[in-house]
């Protein structure tokens, strides 16, 4: 075949949008709707010959949906591996890492995901269009009373008491995004920044935490998907700072102007309502 239809495409485990499994034992293979997804190799040393192999891993998830049928549509075929170099991406000290760092660098082509498009990533590598609704959500314990990320109880927490305890994932957009535009918030929050999304719906449950401020196409699912239907989105999911997810390309790719309008026409003919429907529904609503 053609080298050039061949893609490398770089991807990040965040639930429901890309679910990462074990190979069925039985098969050794990834079976019913999902597809290789290798651990990013580390370029710097080979490992041992006495090292044990990876195990192999599946991905599967409604981006992954996507990726397939852009294959599909398109007309290429790809090698999906994991980014274990950051998660979406972050500049520190001049170096971008994860997904987007993977793209700007050119050890991917592509990279799909739980990706939201901002300004300060777009500058470097360009995206498609939005195929995801997104921006900054905040979710509660139901009952815990705030208005939105502009509240007193946000943006000056020492003057309520007790204070409100809430926090983020940091390294995100929604990190970026505080930090940007509310530093005084930024710098209160670190000392409840939560390691993953699954520790902090934990500590919300608890009670150790009042709000957490992230990512509201992660967040509507969790409040849909609730044991319970205990946490829910605020302002029945109202967003801040509404942008989407998009595929990161490199700069001038090739490869957006078909990619575009292949989602465009996805868009068009319900395809992705469809995937909404398959894999972010569930049975809480506000």
């Amino acid at each position: 075949g053609d080298d050039t239809q061949h893609l490398t495409v770089a991807t990040l485990e965040e639930r429901p949008f890309v679910i990462v499994e074990p190979a069925d034992p039985i098969s050794g293979t990834c079976i019913r709707d999902s597809v290789p997804c290798r651990s990013q190799l580390n370029r710097t040393h080979s490992p041992p010959p006495d090292a044990p192999r990876p195990e192999k891993r599946c991905c599967k998830g409604f981006c992954i949906d996507i990726l397939k049928r852009l294959a599909h549509t398109i007309g290429f075929s790809y090698d999906l591996y994991l980014v274990t170099n950051g998660k979406h991406g972050k500049k520190i000290d001049g170096v971008w890492n994860g997904m987007i760092g993977e793209v700007f660098y050119q050890r991917a082509d592509m990279a799909i995901g739980s990706l939201t498009i901002n300004e300060e990533r777009s500058e470097i590598v360009d995206f498609s269009v939005p195929f995801v609704e997104t921006g900054i959500s905040v979710m509660v314990a139901r009952g815990t009373t705030v208005s939105g990320l502009s509240d007193r109880k946000f943006q000056r927490p020492q003057e309520q008491y007790p204070p409100l305890k809430f926090g983020t994932v940091p390294n995100g957009s929604t990190e970026k995004n505080i930090r940007s535009n509310y530093p005084d918030m930024h710098s209160y929050m670190v000392r409840y920044n939560q390691p993953r999304v699954e520790e902090a719906l934990t500590q919300l449950k608890a009670g150790k935490l009042d709000a957490f401020i992230y990512d509201a196409a992660v967040l509507n699912y969790m409040a849909r998907k609730d044991e319970g239907c205990k946490l829910v989105t605020i302002g029945s999911g109202k967003v801040f700072a509404t942008t989407g997810y998009g595929i990161a390309l490199h700069k001038g790719s090739r490869w957006k102007r078909p990619i575009d309008l292949a989602l465009l026409q996805f868009l068009g003919d319900d395809e992705i309502e469809m995937l909404e429907r398959l894999w972010l529904s569930g049975i809480c609503h506000n």
